[in-house]
């Protein structure tokens, strides 16, 4: 048995809501094999150790019972190793925008076109 966590820790529990057999049929081979898992977070509402059956209370004040796998849970995922390719997509219409602008008087002194005083979208000043 590991060290004792006290009841009020932030803790994720998991729990186990499909076993394979269990889970619809039609789902791909390699998501079928696997047992469909609850994952949260909450308050631990008693002293316990990982891997212990716990009851933890959520954020929206729910009770959940699973077994202890972490002690103050963090994200740690990714959206994976950055793609060259995508780095630059933006780039050609940032170039056109600000082409588009060095070549409008208006904009490139930061000056109003005649009539829009006001800077309104319509050039009436707001009265409509």
């Amino acid at each position: 048995m590991g060290a004792t966590i006290p009841a009020g820790a932030w803790v994720e529990i998991e729990r186990v809501l499909l076993q394979p057999e269990q889970r619809a049929a039609g789902l791909p081979p390699e998501t079928a094999s696997t047992p469909y898992v609850l994952r949260m977070n909450g308050f631990l509402t008693a002293d316990a150790a990982e891997g212990d059956e716990v009851t933890v209370r959520s954020l929206v004040d729910h009770e959940h019972t699973g077994r202890l796998v972490r002690v103050d849970p963090h994200y740690d995922h990714s959206f994976g190793a950055t793609v060259p390719e995508l780095l630059r997509i933006g780039l050609p219409a940032t170039s056109l925008s600000e082409a588009a602008s060095q070549s409008d008087p208006d904009t490139a002194t930061g000056e109003q076109a005649p009539g829009n005083e006001h800077g309104d979208e319509h050039g009436d000043g707001g009265a409509r």
